[in-house]
């Protein structure tokens, strides 16, 4: 992914490029290329159901 970037050249990493993605995790968010929260926010919520979903069975 690149932000504020004009040049279209790939990124070289030890003799390979790297691979151009949408969105990515970092420090735990989900980071993608409009800058929004949306994914970011679902995949909290999912993560929150499943752990209820765990606790509901000791209640």
């Amino acid at each position: 992914m690149r932000l504020n970037s004009n040049s279209r050249d790939p990124i070289i990493l030890r003799g390979s490029p790297l691979k151009e993605v949408d969105t990515f995790t970092y420090l735990g968010s989900v980071i993608n290329i409009q800058g929004g929260s949306d994914e970011d926010v679902s995949v909290r919520i999912q993560k929150a159901r499943s752990a209820f979903a765990i606790l509901k069975n000791i209640w």
